[in-house]
């Protein structure tokens, strides 16, 4: 197999925060439901509840990590990957656990292409990686 690709984005987890803040208009909200998936969101929310910087470093972590993931794709976000084509969910371990549409999912598999994440976080960063490997790596969209 070959590396596809290597991804990372960092983000500052208080700019995070500023955005869940602003109130007028809903923005926060908005934000939350454009990058989270559904079932993120619940995780998000019950985070957010018992802790709020808990949260928000949740949030952050999973919007750096799907920007990282379209880097490391190569198509960055737009009509080919968007952020509710990708749940970065956990394993009761704790460990990163991934969850693709359906057509990212195919074309992927099309690909024989693996998807791997780590994922960091430390005040005031969040800091993901990707590594994706496959035996397909021109046109992946």
């Amino acid at each position: 197999m070959s590396v596809l690709g290597l991804g990372c984005d960092i983000v500052e987890l208080a700019r995070i925060q500023r955005v869940l803040g602003k109130a007028e208009l809903g923005a926060g909200r908005r934000f939350v439901q454009r990058v989270l998936t559904a079932k993120e969101q619940e995780e998000f929310e019950a985070r957010h509840a018992a802790f709020a910087p808990r949260g928000v470093a949740y949030l952050a972590t999973r919007y750096a990590a799907k920007e990282a993931f379209a880097k490391a794709l190569g198509t960055g976000l737009g009509k080919q990957f968007s952020f509710q084509d990708l749940s970065v969910l956990n394993h009761a371990s704790g460990a990163p656990r991934l969850e693709f549409s359906a057509n990212l999912q195919n074309r992927l598999q099309a690909m024989q292409a693996e998807a791997h994440v780590s994922l960091s976080d430390e005040k005031p960063w969040s800091w993901p990686w990707w590594f994706c490997r496959g035996l397909c790596c021109f046109n992946l969209f």
